[in-house]
């Protein structure tokens, strides 16, 4: 296995395992206003997510569309989760 997949495989799993604790929290707290760069758990991680996306567009020949590294509404945890997913799967 080369290093690229042996470390994306291991960013799914992370993924999974953070997501999965989040959405076992009290509703609301992924998007509990914090004292964090991003303000929230859920921006924190959908920033990482962007850059993500970002670094792939080109990977697939196509405009990534995004004018900041983060939305200024982040989706639900369950529809980020479904963003995420399709990420990984990627």
């Amino acid at each position: 296995m080369n290093l690229a997949t042996k470390l994306t495989r291991y960013k799914a799993w992370a993924n999974k395992r953070t997501i999965t604790y989040l959405l076992g929290l009290p509703e609301g707290e992924a998007e509990k206003p914090r004292s964090t760069h991003f303000g929230s758990i859920l921006h924190s991680l959908q920033h990482s997510y962007i850059v993500d996306d970002i670094f792939r567009a080109p990977l697939l020949a196509k405009p990534h569309g995004y004018s900041r590294r983060l939305s200024n509404t982040p989706p639900s945890l369950p529809e980020f989760w479904k963003d995420v997913q399709a990420m990984d799967a990627w």
